[in-house]
């Protein structure tokens, strides 16, 4: 599984193996002020570069978002330090773009 913090100021990554283990870690910079579409391609990349450098299976995503979340349907709705963002549909925007089933919390 990949683990996923968005934050205001970076988004950190990591493989966890089903032990709960960290296996792999990446981190860069959110790129708030660059907008939704710039973000969610961070994300996707972040996730890629887990995937790639690791050579692991892995099963699914979940990504850790501030503010208010709907987690059924993996919506981020109104994150404090994510300027731009309201009811954006991460969860699917990043299962489209990488093909693994992916959810969203706080």
């Amino acid at each position: 599984m990949i683990g996923i913090d968005l934050g205001g100021t970076n988004i950190r990554a990591a493989l966890v193996d089903e032990r709960g283990s960290v296996r792999q870690r990446h981190c860069l910079s959110t790129g708030a002020a660059d907008g939704v579409d710039a973000v969610v391609s961070r994300l996707v990349e972040a996730a890629r570069t887990i995937v790639s450098s690791s050579g692991e299976e892995v099963e699914a995503i979940g990504i850790g978002a501030p503010g208010l979340v709907d987690p059924s349907r993996g919506v981020v709705r109104i994150p404090p330090n994510l300027p731009g963002w309201g009811e954006v549909p991460l969860a699917s925007l990043i299962e489209g773009a990488l093909g693994y089933p992916t959810r969203v919390g706080n």
